[in-house]
């Protein structure tokens, strides 16, 4: 299971929600590098068995390193640790 950073949700507007609704909302996450990115919105859901996240911007799709970016930032600690004791067996 995915974890989306409380901080960056959205308490208002249309797609609003609060901490009760766990991963469930809209998110502003902040750009990487201000001089190249621009502020990132994202729709997440874990319900139903699915963990949907979606990166929409107004004239293209996300780059790659953007995609990479908020999916560092969903991982799960869990994810994190075994993708860390891989990256250290030699």
């Amino acid at each position: 299971m995915f974890h989306v950073p409380d901080k960056f949700r959205m308490p208002n507007g249309p797609m609003e929600s609060d901490a009760s609704e766990g991963n469930n909302g809209l998110f502003q996450v902040p750009a990487k590098n201000p001089n190249s990115y621009v502020d990132l919105t994202v729709i997440a859901s874990d319900g139903g068995g699915w963990e949907p996240v979606s990166v929409p911007l107004e004239l293209r799709c996300p780059t790659w390193d953007q995609m990479c970016y908020i999916a560092s930032m969903l991982e799960s600690v869990a994810a994190q640790i075994r993708r860390s004791a891989h990256q250290a067996t030699p």
